[in-house]
């Protein structure tokens, strides 16, 4: 029996490999941006990761997850997997 991954993402991220050589996810750390991230990079695409630190009540354990994720890959695909961008909140909530 398939995996959700091959069943459900894995389709996807062939549909989005065939058309594009760069890849921009956004990283959260979570399960689905890290599977993406990866299967990216198993498909040998180049891969410049993005996170947002929103003010996220949950950001020490986004950050842990990203840094942890972002040395791995980095490890793992060295000339494909870009050093992570790490985005600040730049406006004040209202």
């Amino acid at each position: 029996m398939e995996t959700w991954v091959q069943e459900i993402v894995s389709p996807f991220v062939n549909d989005l490999c065939r058309d594009y050589n760069v890849m921009v996810p956004i990283l959260s750390g979570g399960l689905d941006s890290v599977v993406m991230t990866g299967l990216f990079l198993e498909k040998g695409k180049k891969v410049y990761p993005v996170f947002f630190n929103r003010d996220q009540s949950n950001l020490i354990r986004e950050e842990e997850s990203v840094d942890f994720f972002d040395e791995l890959f980095g490890t793992l695909y060295s000339e494909k997997y870009h050093p992570m961008l790490y985005l600040m909140r730049i406006f004040d909530k209202l």
